[in-house]
């Protein structure tokens, strides 16, 4: 028996590690890039100016999960239109 219960416990922070690095990985990396690159064209070059500041890491995250989101909804009504 304690063997079964280490192992699980072993096992359940394993997942949640990988499960953390996959959610940094498509929040801090993706949306972030996503966001930054619609800013960048909608402002012309202006906004964002610097790379990699607290305040506009932020901005850039939020608006990339943002056209994701649009994105996989507005693709999800089209497939089923």
């Amino acid at each position: 028996m304690p063997i079964d219960e280490i192992a699980e416990g072993v096992l359940k922070v394993f997942g949640r590690i990988i499960g953390r690095v996959f959610i940094e990985v498509i929040f801090e990396f993706f949306c972030y890039w996503v966001g930054r690159i619609f800013l960048k064209t909608i402002s012309f070059g202006k906004y964002p100016k610097d790379h990699f500041e607290n305040e506009l890491d932020s901005v850039c995250s939020i608006v990339g999960i943002i056209i994701v989101v649009s994105v996989i909804v507005l693709g999800a009504y089209l497939i089923n239109k």
